[in-house]
């Protein structure tokens, strides 16, 4: 299977504004720090528009597979900044997660838009495109993401693999083993080389 990059709590530039009001609370209300979920949905209360607190409560909810809460979030924090590209990437994760594959396309591509050298969004929108058998453009957006990531060994795995479904072993087998060169532990690399060699020597 192809690799995909997850999403994470951020910080925004805007997120000074919100921690000065965190900073100005007395010690009683130390409470509200107990878990994200609290946190966020205090910040949510006592700030408007808080693009910060919906993206960061929307991460918390796709890490327990509430994907549709963690959207209602995410279009909240997109709504408050139509450039949150981090936003537009979590978004993309939890449409794909809920098989709205077209939409997670869209905020892949927005968030693409927004930073061209958004490696994570590169590899997750080929591992789509992948998915579809649009082979072509799956290799050149792991190759976009190579230029931001030289050294990852995931996405030569990926190339790798797409290579190996277009017939093109010679150069799957070079990134297989470029993979295993960067992380000798890279199990599923070592499988993907195995087969590119028994399949070219079938070719023989």
């Amino acid at each position: 299977m192809p690799k995909e990059k997850v999403c994470k709590i951020i910080l925004f530039p805007a997120a000074g504004i919100v921690l000065t009001v965190f900073t100005i609370l007395t010690w009683q209300q130390c409470g509200y720090w107990k878990n994200s979920f609290v946190l966020f949905e205090h910040a949510l209360q006592i700030t408007k528009n808080n693009g910060l607190a919906h993206h960061n409560l929307g991460v918390a909810f796709a890490a327990e597979k509430k994907h549709e809460k963690a959207i209602a979030h995410y279009l909240a924090a997109i709504k408050s900044d139509p450039n949150y590209v981090d936003t537009h990437y979590s978004l993309a994760i939890s449409l794909d997660k809920l098989k709205k594959v077209d939409a997670a396309i869209t905020h892949y591509r927005e968030a693409l838009r927004i930073n061209p050298y958004y490696s994570s969004a590169h590899i997750n929108l080929g591992v789509i495109l992948e998915k579809q058998f649009k082979y072509d453009e799956a290799i050149y957006h792991y190759r976009q993401a190579l230029l931001t990531d030289p050294n990852d060994p995931g996405i030569y795995f990926n190339i790798g693999a797409v290579l190996i479904n277009k017939g093109v072993l010679k150069e799957a087998i070079e990134h297989f083993r470029k993979a295993i060169y960067l992380n000798p532990d890279y199990e599923d690399a070592r499988r993907g080389l195995r087969l590119a060699l028994e399949l070219e020597q079938q070719k023989r």
